[in-house]
């Protein structure tokens, strides 16, 4: 990921000076090009030269320090990779922060309000003849509560403009190595999720899953179905307008169908649309929006260990605020 990061440096900011820190020093293979310095020298290398934009593309554990770093150096631009830390504790020190510190933008690379997959389907249901939406569910292979889960914790956002509210799930360990180390544990299972508006997610990403990621959009009128991956939509509402006034319990009435093509799931070119957006002061996923899905997932967690008990995102556990997780 953070190759990812540097090309899409290069594409925005050709002209910038760019300095890698890593704890490897050894430049990776698909990455010769790239002077990789000792992370050891990252803290000083801040504190003196100030950069104008920190990018954070460590592994979870990792993220909360070197936001600390950039809050009380004041960098004026950072973007970070989510999850953005991996305790409540930290979640609401960054809370603090970000009111303490309003010069420093961060960004949280939750890339879904650039992404056609979730921008066309937004205008579906709010102009096209669907809405109001309902449901969300998105049956996936084993992708993970924290790796994923957290990305369609912001679409959800996104899609609603309301951030979830109440959780339930029954989670267990995902099997097999994390490919990011031993140390690092994600989970799979099952999440459903519900905002104010009682509008709800459903997330089934179970260990005995191991193929595709397919999302339906159930609204008042039609629904939407989308392969993430292969980029594909199809799409199913009333046909006639008179049909829109009866109840939903008429939902078999006559149909007009469609399927399209839209740009498959890709890392750089929505991972660039953010960082421009940071830069130039536009809407971007924030770190409140990135700490909520932190705060969403940690009710995930409590809400499994209590057998699917109904957890309220904002007043999760007493128990559960010290607790730290081992997210990649």
């Amino acid at each position: 990921m953070g190759y990812t990061h540097y090309l899409v440096v290069r594409k925005i900011l050709p002209n910038a000076e760019i300095k890698v820190f890593d704890t490897q020093t050894i430049p990776r293979a698909y990455a010769q090009e790239i002077a990789i310095n000792d992370i050891k020298e990252l803290e000083g290398y801040i504190s003196n030269n100030k950069p104008d934009l920190v990018i954070i593309s460590t592994t979870s554990t990792a993220r909360f320090n070197y936001l600390k770093m950039c809050f009380f150096t004041n960098i004026k631009y950072v973007l970070c990779e989510k999850p953005v830390c991996v305790s409540l504790r930290e979640a609401e020190f960054l809370e603090t922060a970000t009111k303490k510190f309003p010069q420093v933008s961060v960004a949280v690379n939750h890339q879904m309000r650039f992404m056609e997959q979730y921008t066309r389907i937004k205008k579906m249901i709010s102009d096209e003849g669907f809405g109001p939406l309902g449901s969300i569910a998105v049956q996936a292979g084993n992708f993970g509560a924290a790796m994923n889960g957290t990305h369609y914790f912001e679409m959800f956002r996104f899609l609603t403009d309301q951030y979830a509210t109440k959780i339930w799930s029954w989670l267990k360990p995902q099997g097999g190595t994390n490919p990011r180390g031993n140390m690092f544990l994600d989970m799979a299972g099952s999440i459903r999720l519900e905002n104010k508006l009682r509008q709800r997610l459903y997330i089934d990403a179970s260990e005995d899953q191991g193929h595709g990621i397919f999302v339906t959009y159930t609204c008042k009128y039609g629904q939407i179905h989308v392969d993430e991956l292969m980029g594909r939509v199809y799409a199913s509402r009333r046909k006639n307008s008179k049909d829109l006034q009866l109840p939903t319990t008429r939902y078999g009435m006559a149909s007009e169908c469609y399927d399209f093509k839209i740009e498959p799931a890709d890392a750089l070119e929505p991972t660039a649309r953010v960082l421009k957006s940071l830069l130039e002061g536009e809407s971007f996923p924030s770190l409140v929006d990135g700490i909520m899905a932190v705060k969403t997932l940690v009710a995930a967690y409590a809400s499994s260990e209590f057998s699917g008990k109904e957890i309220d995102v904002d007043n999760t556990l007493f128990e559960y605020k010290d607790k730290v997780f081992t997210w990649a």
